[in-house]
């Protein structure tokens, strides 16, 4: 089609845009088969895609950044392929692309300190913020990133509170646990000649028994699985029993 001049460039570039949408999302393909083939045309957006695929995000984010000089898509690169991981699969692609704008020896100084701020503000929950104080060049002012500085700040304390209240949480979990532990220790148990096992239906002839958090008692032996009582099959815990 692109060989053909008389075909015009807005049926080209639809065509194109289906062809990254399946090299996107598609995995019914050989990436590098198609890569071979691709990295030797002037196809520069889809070679960024099979690179991703590749799980090699310098050479994608070089290519978006420097070739194309699409800033945009570089951001966008890294929100798509950063979707379904962790937070740290996340940070690591976004640093990927700050070092990209920060690489001397491919823009030269400070040639795109533009939008490496401007990827810094948009996206501040995506970054270290030490290990971005680290990388970035020393003669920047606070100014300049004064805005990345105070969400980072925001972040960094949000997520502390977030975690002291989840831990705080879980304290009175555990204090509300060992209340009902201490409750039913103290919940007296009444063994008389009528009174039998559920589970093989025979008395109780000494004093060693099971309790069940339910209020069920049975044998000792009868108590296979301490997390699921014999008599009703109710789960108490999801930890697997000890064959």
């Amino acid at each position: 089609m692109r060989k053909d001049p008389s075909t015009p460039a807005d049926e080209i570039e639809r065509s194109r845009e289906k062809l990254r949408q399946m090299l996107q999302f598609s995995s019914l393909y050989r990436v590098a088969l198609i890569l071979g083939k691709v990295k030797e045309t002037d196809m520069y957006a889809e070679c960024a895609i099979l690179y991703g695929k590749k799980e090699e995000h310098d050479k994608a984010l070089r290519i978006l950044v420097y070739k194309l000089k699409d800033y945009r898509a570089a951001e966008q690169y890294c929100d798509t392929n950063g979707k379904g991981h962790d937070l740290s699969y996340r940070r690591r692609l976004f640093q990927i692309l700050l070092s990209v704008y920060l690489d001397p020896m491919e823009g030269g100084k400070d040639s795109l300190a533009a939008p490496a701020v401007q990827l810094l503000n948009n996206h501040a929950e995506d970054f270290d913020a030490v290990r971005v104080l680290q990388i970035i060049p020393a003669h920047w002012s606070i100014g300049l990133i004064q805005q990345f500085l105070n969400r980072a700040v925001r972040q960094s304390m949000h997520s502390q509170r977030t975690t002291r209240v989840e831990r705080m949480l879980a304290r009175g979990e555990n204090l509300q646990v060992k209340g009902a532990s201490v409750g039913l220790k103290r919940t007296p148990i009444m063994l008389w000649e009528e009174r039998y096992c559920k589970v093989c239906c025979r008395p109780f002839s000494d004093n060693s028994f099971a309790r069940y958090p339910n209020g069920e008692v049975t044998h000792v032996q009868c108590a296979r699985n301490k997390y699921v009582c014999p008599v009703t099959g109710r789960l108490f815990s999801t930890k697997p029993a000890k064959k």
